[in-house]
């Protein structure tokens, strides 16, 4: 991947998103990331020279369990935001997801993070090893470039090409980062 490095470099220089990384990893978590506009906005900052703070937006983490109940996954989430009460978490198993509720779901990390709306959004990060991990099913091209494509599950379904339009209007991008271009198909 022609940014991999970049991006691992930007992750690991900023050290409130590595103490994030590592109280997450500490969860015990089955097939984990912190992903989406976490991701997108730590790179666009810092693209664009301005300050970064974890504070801005949500904390996008995104994993997989079939066997986690909806109990237990209120649990976790409770845990969270009672170890770390100063970001606004948004945390999501995506195997409790349904797939036409245009939220990230799957049956496992990679194929929910694939169903993140827009490609420069659809990237997580996590520890392994104490080393950051990488997941981008579609490169980080999009990501770099200030893209934002449809992933190929709203591109070729038109109620979910309807969401991600109306998702790209909501978050207006443009107006905030105006190196952001939106496509629609």
């Amino acid at each position: 991947m022609k940014y991999k490095q970049e991006l691992k470099k930007i992750i690991e220089e900023t050290p409130e998103l590595m103490t994030l990384l590592q109280l997450i990893n500490s969860l015990g978590l089955k097939d984990w990331a912190l992903c989406a506009g976490t991701i997108r906005n730590l790179v666009w900052c810092q693209l664009t020279q301005r300050p970064y703070s974890i504070l801005q937006n949500n904390i996008d983490v995104l994993y997989s369990d079939h066997s986690e109940s909806y109990e237990q996954y209120l649990t976790k989430q409770a845990i969270i935001s009672q170890k770390n009460s100063t970001c606004l978490w948004n945390f999501q198993n995506a195997a409790l997801n349904a797939a036409d509720s245009g939220a990230p779901y799957g049956k496992n990390l990679l194929t929910a993070i694939s169903s993140i709306p827009e490609t420069c959004s659809a990237v997580g990060i996590r520890l392994e090893n104490m080393q950051v991990k990488i997941i981008a099913p579609y490169g980080l091209d999009d990501l770099f470039n200030f893209e934002a494509h449809p992933t190929s599950s709203f591109m070729n379904d038109p109620k979910k090409l309807q969401l991600y339009r109306r998702r790209m209007l909501r978050k207006n991008w443009p107006q905030n980062w105006s190196e952001a271009i939106i496509f629609d198909n």
